[in-house]
């Protein structure tokens, strides 16, 4: 269902490597023609998705995700710890603010000093981007919650 909704764009699979093996095989063979078979179908159809897959590098070495599923994929990118990126900091965070479920409406246009200078001397060292993005999400709703288009220091969450 997911791979025809998205025909002709970019399905995104976040964490692939927790995907049941069921679920790993049947990607397997997808990407090997992408083709499809709808259920109750006798014929399968091309189906061209670019799958765009997301998960930990210890699912890879855990062998909880196939070896040859992972050689499918054309191109693999490392992406460090959110901590070590903190000098691309300023574009992660006005990225973030360009996401609907972050930024509802997107009421939020600038983050002040301070915000910024809270939300770089995070750790992340538990949530990764999810810790930031839920920072921003809620701080996004603080500061709207307060008519305010901009981001304080008060409205970044401690933890």
């Amino acid at each position: 269902g997911l791979l025809l909704e998205n025909i002709g764009g970019v399905l995104f699979l976040d964490e692939i490597g927790t995907a049941t093996p069921v679920i790993q095989t049947k990607l397997l063979a997808y990407l090997d023609d992408f083709r499809i078979r709808p259920r109750g179908a006798e014929y399968s159809l091309f189906c061209p998705v670019l799958i765009v897959a997301a998960t930990n590098e210890a699912e890879w070495r855990e062998g909880r995700c196939r070896r040859d599923l992972f050689q499918r994929f054309t191109d693999v990118h490392e992406i460090p710890p959110l901590r070590e990126l903190k000098h691309n900091f300023p574009y992660i965070i006005d990225a973030m603010l360009q996401k609907p479920g972050v930024n509802a409406d997107f009421q939020v246009r600038e983050v002040g000093k301070g915000a910024f200078e809270r939300l770089a001397e995070k750790d992340y060292a538990d949530g990764n981007f999810r810790e930031l993005e839920q920072a921003m999400r809620q701080a996004c709703r603080g500061a709207a919650a307060c008519g305010r288009e901009y981001l304080v220091r008060s409205d970044i969450p401690d933890s």
